[in-house]
C-alpha cells in the first residue's frame, strides 16, 4: 500500500506477513489530522481478510482524543470481520494514554520480549527497519 510521507503526522507499513495475518507499522502521530489516513488504512485491512492484525506502534509517539477513537474503530471493525487485532510494543506515551482512557483492558496489548518475537515469529525481524517512504 503506497503512502506519500508525512514528517509531522502519521505514515505506516502495511504487510501481508501470510495468508492469515497482516503486519502494519505505524510510526509519528495518531491524531485528528491523520483520521482520516487511519480510516483508509482501516479499510485497506478490512478488504484483505485475516485471522490476526498486528499493529505495531513502538514508533508512534503521539495519540490524542480522536486517535484513540480511531484505534477503537479498528479493534470493532477487524473484530467484526472476525480478526484479532494485537497493538504491538507501543511507547510508554501511548501506552500511558491507553491506561487512562481503561483501553488497556479492550486491547490486545504485546509488549517487550514478546513483542520481539511476534515481529520475529510474523515479519523475520525484532525491530522494523521503516522510513517514511515504505508503503
Amino acid at each position: 500500500m503506497t503512502q506519500p510521507p508525512n514528517p509531522q503526522g502519521l505514515n505506516h507499513r502495511f504487510r501481508r506477513a501470510d495468508a492469515q495475518v497482516i503486519f502494519v507499522s505505524l510510526h509519528g502521530h495518531i491524531r485528528m489530522a491523520e483520521a482520516p489516513a487511519l480510516r483508509e488504512l482501516t479499510q485497506a485491512i478490512i478488504e484483505r481478510p485475516a485471522k490476526r492484525c498486528i499493529v505495531d506502534l513502538a514508533d508512534v509517539s503521539y495519540v490524542d482524543s480522536t486517535g484513540l477513537g480511531m484505534l477503537t474503530a479498528m479493534h470493532r471493525r477487524t473484530d467484526e470481520q472476525g480478526c484479532r487485532l494485537t497493538l504491538l510494543d507501543p511507547s510508554e506515551t501511548v501506552l500511558s494514554v491507553l491506561r487512562l482512557a481503561k483501553l488497556d483492558t479492550v486491547f490486545d496489548i504485546t509488549s517487550g520480549e514478546e513483542a520481539s518475537q511476534l515481529r520475529r515469529d510474523t515479519i523475520g525481524e525484532t525491530r522494523p527497519e521503516i522510513t517514511q517512504h515504505d508503503a
